[in-house]
């Protein structure tokens, strides 16, 4: 396997995660409401789009009769993340929302979870990520030298710069350039 093919499998798996746990935040109450009936071909956004994620169970479920076609099962999988990502997105009201996000839920855990077995457990998930006692002791030197290291860059004082992210790495800080802004993580 190539390491761009790896790259892609991280990515979308990735996405999936991410799906997965916009749609367990999203479930604000254990009680949803009934959603339309799912329908390709309705007109109501909502039914459609249920419509389509049915679609992708239903060639979910053929391609793993078919000899266990992983491949086109993922791909099945995949297209139901885009169109529950597309749901959980939508500007639906709150019991509605609630409904999708549960919907999302039981999906994402019957085909990717329980099938494929590449979901971790919501709780795990959804648990608060420790904050590293590190992070807090260099936080203030971080944050000054990534202002120093802006301004170089803005000065186009390239060696300044390089400098200052050589510094940061000999304290064990990765930074990764983005359009808000450098973001910092202990390594």
């Amino acid at each position: 396997m190539n390491e761009a093919l790896l790259h892609d499998a991280e990515r979308n798996h990735g996405r999936l995660i991410e799906a997965y746990a916009k749609a367990l935040r999203g479930r604000t109450s254990d009680h949803p409401v009934a959603l339309p009936h799912p329908d390709v071909a309705s007109q109501d956004p909502l039914s459609k789009s249920l419509g389509l994620m049915e679609r992708m169970a239903e060639g979910f479920a053929l391609a793993m009769d078919d000899d266990f076609n992983s491949r086109e099962a993922i791909a099945k999988v995949l297209g139901g993340v885009r169109e529950a990502t597309r749901l959980l997105d939508a500007d639906l009201d709150e019991a509605d929302a609630n409904a999708v996000a549960h919907h999302c839920v039981a999906w994402f855990e019957e085909l990717a979870g329980d099938v494929l077995g590449v979901l971790p457990s919501p709780d795990v998930l959804l648990a608060e990520p420790e904050e590293d006692p590190r992070r807090a002791e260099v936080a203030d030197e971080v944050e000054s030298l990534l202002l120093q290291r802006g301004e170089a860059r803005a000065a186009k004082d390239w060696p300044a710069a390089d400098a200052i992210r050589d510094r940061l790495a000999a304290m064990g800080v990765e930074v990764t350039d983005t359009s808000e802004g450098p973001v910092w993580t202990l390594t």
